[in-house]
């Protein structure tokens, strides 16, 4: 059974049951705008975004300035695109349920990933970010190893309708979408029974649950918790990034995957060398694709605790 956390459908009162089928009914009608139609639903929403939000606008502009070195124009135009982006994000969660891994002509993916599916009769922690098509990927996540469970964490939301709303349409198939708040002993299981988890890893977490690395040449918080996950079950990290090529057309992407089995050194440096590796990884890829990130996020807001009254280096 899952924990209250990981299943807060127990928690929506006959009113709230009521306005979920209204909404699932709605996504489903949405779902026939298509990828296109999606497309262009994004860039409006993504406008009017980008003319009201000035606030959010301000601070992705310079972040892109700050942590790509980028003139302002350069950043305006990545941010205005990475704002469009970032809406067709959230709807592609519609076409979740009937996007699938083999034998689509939407998506393109290197031969390794098919050959890394049948090889790997090891638990996989998959890390991703939010850059392009991650709700998508999220979807896709129960097709890559049928025969395995699944799992994807994800942080809930401050209303329990909108979460139980989009743990419905990640979850397809094998693959369960949860919280992710207590649900160690679910992922634990998971993994021993060599399934496949997946974690988003470039969000800013509380101090208490996080190593401090670099990320994009400024010290950010990372999420400890899939690291240690990874470490205790001997799990192999896969990098993994869903590109969107054009509306409707996609690009698996694939890092080099770490072997947590053959790490070496106490506890805490094998965790360590976990966290920077999927740090490293996202870096990688927001580097490649910037205008698919996430920048109204603000990655770096926690820092190491007198971290404001240390003196500047040199």
């Amino acid at each position: 059974m899952l924990p209250d956390d990981a299943a807060p459908g127990r928690r929506l009162d006959p009113a709230q049951k009521a306005l979920l089928c209204l909404v699932l009914a709605l996504a489903r009608l949405l779902r026939l705008l298509g990828y296109r139609g999606l497309a262009l639903l994004a860039r409006l929403t993504g406008f009017c975004f980008w003319r009201l939000g000035g606030k959010r606008r301000r601070f992705a502009v310079a972040s892109i300035e700050r942590h790509l070195g980028v003139d302002k124009r350069e950043a305006r135009r990545i941010a205005r695109l990475s704002f469009n982006s970032n809406f067709l994000s959230f709807l592609e969660i519609l076409l979740a349920p009937s996007f699938s891994i083999y034998g689509n002509p939407r998506l393109d993916y290197p031969s390794a990933f098919g050959e890394l599916a049948v090889s790997k009769d090891r638990p996989i922690l998959a890390v991703t970010c939010h850059l392009g098509a991650w709700e998508l990927m999220a979807g896709m996540l129960g097709q890559f190893r049928p025969e395995y469970p699944s799992l994807v964490a994800g942080r809930n939301q401050r209303s329990d309708l909108l979460t139980v709303f989009i743990h419905r349409l990640r979850s397809t198939g094998n693959s369960a979408s949860v919280g992710h708040r207590n649900i160690a002993g679910l992922v634990s299981r998971t993994l021993r029974d060599k399934g496949t988890v997946a974690f988003v890893v470039d969000h800013n977490s509380s101090r208490d649950e996080s190593i401090f690395l670099p990320f994009l040449g400024e010290i950010a918080s990372v999420n400890i918790g899939p690291a240690m996950l990874a470490l205790r079950s001997k799990a192999v990290v896969m990098p993994i990034f869903l590109k969107r090529l054009a509306p409707g057309r996609y690009e698996l992407m694939l890092l080099d995957c770490l072997d947590t089995a053959t790490l070496t050194g106490n506890i805490r440096e094998r965790t360590a060398r976990i966290a920077e590796f999927y740090t490293r990884a996202a870096e990688t890829f927001v580097r490649q694709t910037p205008e698919q990130w996430f920048w109204m996020h603000n990655r770096w807001k926690t820092k190491p605790a007198g971290w404001k009254t240390r003196p500047p280096e040199g």
